[in-house]
């Protein structure tokens, strides 16, 4: 049982460093998109920025499940407005629901829950997516 709780503790260091490395190039992308959008024609902007997104989301969701059988627990729950976390996601795919011409309304009611921020996030991220 020490061994396999031993190597349990070693995936999940290893995905957590894998996922703060892959980060650093990822930042990168932002920042060029972010900063030298002007630089670059309109459809390579946005297959970048699809593909900036989708990187992000599937790192999010690798940690998301990896942290679901983790030992460790780092949930906060406080009180989040559910029309915040709304918004955030929809900000967050602004560009590509653009892209694919959808329109999203944001007609949550400014209700207020005590909950974990990231996973309530992270679970409007996967309906959007």
């Amino acid at each position: 049982i020490k061994e396999q709780n031993l190597n349990i503790q070693e995936y999940e260091e290893y995905i957590e460093i894998w996922a703060h490395e892959i980060k650093t190039p990822l930042a990168l992308m932002t920042f060029i998109l972010d900063n030298r959008e002007d630089e670059i024609s309109p459809a390579v902007y946005h297959r970048l920025e699809y593909t900036r997104s989708q990187m992000q989301e599937d790192i999010d969701r690798m940690l998301y499940y990896a942290r679901l059988k983790s030992a460790h627990v780092d949930y906060m729950f406080e009180r989040i407005s559910l029309q915040e976390c709304c918004q955030d996601v929809l900000n967050e795919y602004g560009i590509l629901l653009q892209e694919r011409k959808f329109r999203i309304l944001n007609d949550v009611q400014d209700l207020y829950v005590i909950s974990d921020k990231k996973g309530v996030v992270f679970l409007i991220s996967q309906v959007i997516s």
